[in-house]
């Protein structure tokens, strides 16, 4: 018979030690929340989609919540080792349980331990989690044991001063402008909600709706809900707010129609796992397009995190939800430096679609576009994934070797749009027009042209990757055929025609790409101002 006192290693829970010098074992005393992941319900039990083969959310909460009778046993556990159940989302999958530092050492034999990180202090571990036999195969996975900081923003800083026009705003693009450019079909994105998942910072809504009013675009309703305790602060981290702006100005400008909701947690494992979670099940808010400009490299992360996340992301795509994540902006070394290829989560999940960089001249008419890779500003990400196998959609590819190896994972980005900072986007924040790039402008692009397409077709257009990978896909992006992503003196790929690890297909011919979606659709695809 099982028991609470026999214990057995989490799979896929290890983590490896920090160079940073321990300041010692944490106060035993120390509070301590942890996030459990249970396992799903059968993959067998299925209810019926509707025409477009999605399904609401109150479907997909029977067919891939929790096991109910799992639940008395996660308790029984808690309660043996003195741990308070806060509460319990069966249709979310976790149960969240505090004790302290005391007893969350017995439940899951670990030792936490002070490390600083910056000027930060926080609570780290090494090593594997351990859980007691009773809930092998229940609990899928433990977050919230340490709170170092998991993923960084893919924001850049163009150098030096900006030039401004005559209305004194930097000369730069912004979402409007690129609609445009990249001909996206004509709308404003109304009855939409993008969500945004942010890990830090705070925007100030006098910046929103100034920055909206100097390009005389109707200013969007944006909204912040709080995950973990994560909240709208702005002034306390300024990259993080330059970040929030982005995403809130970008995604805005496409479709200023559209509501936005800023989803706000710490950034850890546990708030980013949760704050996605939040995201898929918000009943309230019901966001049908989610774009996310924060990640790390693979390497970085534990295959608990990235399965958990990654289940996260299916259920979106079973919801019609289209995910945008950025590919990085550290070219191939993803910022590692180890001298091997790698490339970012969680854009190399298969269940999102991944957004890479290019650099873009546009004037007259005529635009010039190749791989972002500047050796001072940073290079897009791309390459194949070290844990995500190729999924089906990608099977007929002609992907090149693992650089790392003979793998044949999941290559990424899927698409790319312009993010070198050197011919970026302008934002307001703080009061100040700054001039940004990086791939975290270009997953809200493609999010607000995601809302674009679903106002259109009135529905929703679900993870792009399955459309877009058809026969016809590569017509409707313009092929990036010029550059690579070799960074910090780690060879990286090139691009080339067709679909490449640098890439993806190119950047979007908008309209080209809404007629993949709803082939047959007779609708006025000339850009105008964005409304």
């Amino acid at each position: 018979m099982k028991r609470l006192d026999q214990f057995i290693i989490l799979e896929g829970s290890s983590k490896d030690a920090l160079q940073e010098e321990s300041l010692g074992p944490t106060n035993l005393s120390e509070p301590v929340s942890v996030t459990l992941q249970l396992r799903k319900r059968p993959t067998a039990y299925r209810l019926a989609p509707n025409k477009h083969g999605f399904y609401n959310r109150m479907q997909v909460r029977s067919m891939y919540g929790a096991e109910p009778q799992d639940l008395p046993i996660v308790k029984a556990f808690a309660e043996a080792y003195n741990l308070e159940v806060v509460r319990a989302e069966l249709h979310k999958r976790i149960v969240v349980i505090q004790g302290t530092v005391a007893q969350i050492r017995a439940a899951f034999k670990v030792v936490l331990f002070d490390q600083k990180i910056g000027n930060k202090i926080y609570r780290t571990r090494s090593g594997p989690i351990q859980i007691p036999r009773i809930l092998d195969g229940i609990v899928t996975g433990v977050f919230g044991l340490d709170n170092r900081p998991q993923a960084s923003h893919h924001l850049r800083y163009r150098g030096g001063l900006a030039k401004l026009r005559s209305d004194g705003k930097p000369d730069a693009f912004d979402g409007n402008s690129l609609a445009s450019i990249y001909n996206f079909p004509l709308s404003d994105g109304s009855g939409q909600t993008i969500g945004i998942i942010e890990l830090g910072g705070g925007f100030n809504p006098s910046d929103v709706s100034d920055y909206f009013q100097a390009l005389g675009l109707p200013t969007p309703v944006v909204k912040a809900v709080s995950v973990d305790g994560g909240t709208n602060t702005p002034g306390v981290d300024t990259g993080a707010d330059t970040e929030v702006a982005l995403d809130i100005e970008v995604a805005g400008a496409v479709a200023p129609g559209a509501t936005i909701v800023v989803y706000f947690a710490p950034n850890t494992s546990q708030g980013f796992l949760n704050a996605i979670l939040t995201a898929v099940h918000d009943e309230k808010n019901q966001p049908g397009i989610l774009s996310i400009s924060w990640g790390g490299p693979e390497s970085n992360w534990t295959s608990q995190q990235m399965t958990a996340m990654d289940d996260a992301f299916k259920v979106a795509s079973e919801l019609g939800m289209s995910v945008f994540v950025a590919a990085g902006d550290d070219g191939a070394d993803d910022n590692v430096g180890d001298g091997r290829a790698h490339v970012d989560f969680p854009a190399s999940s298969p269940s999102v679609t991944a957004c890479g960089g290019t650099t873009l001249f546009y004037e007259s008419g005529m635009k010039t576009e190749t791989v972002w890779n500047d050796l001072f500003g940073g290079a897009t990400g791309g390459g194949i994934s070290n844990f995500f196998a190729r999924p089906p959609y990608q099977q007929s590819l002609a992907i090149p070797s693992n650089l790392n190896g003979p793998t044949q994972g999941r290559g990424l980005p899927d698409v790319s749009a312009v993010a070198d900072p050197n011919t970026g986007y302008s934002v307001l924040v703080a009061g100040n027009w700054q001039i940004v790039g990086g791939t975290s402008a270009v997953a809200p692009l493609f999010a607000g042209m995601a809302a674009r397409f679903n106002k259109l077709a009135s529905r929703h257009s679900g993870l792009f990757n399955s459309v877009i990978y058809g026969q016809s896909g590569s017509s409707a992006f313009n092929d990036i055929v010029t550059g690579n992503n070799s960074c910090d003196g780690v060879q990286g790929y090139s691009a080339g025609p067709g679909w490449d690890p640098v890439s993806g297909f190119g950047s979007p011919k908008g309209a080209e790409l809404f007629a993949l979606f709803v082939p047959g659709k007779n609708e006025n695809l000339s850009q105008g101002k964005g409304h």
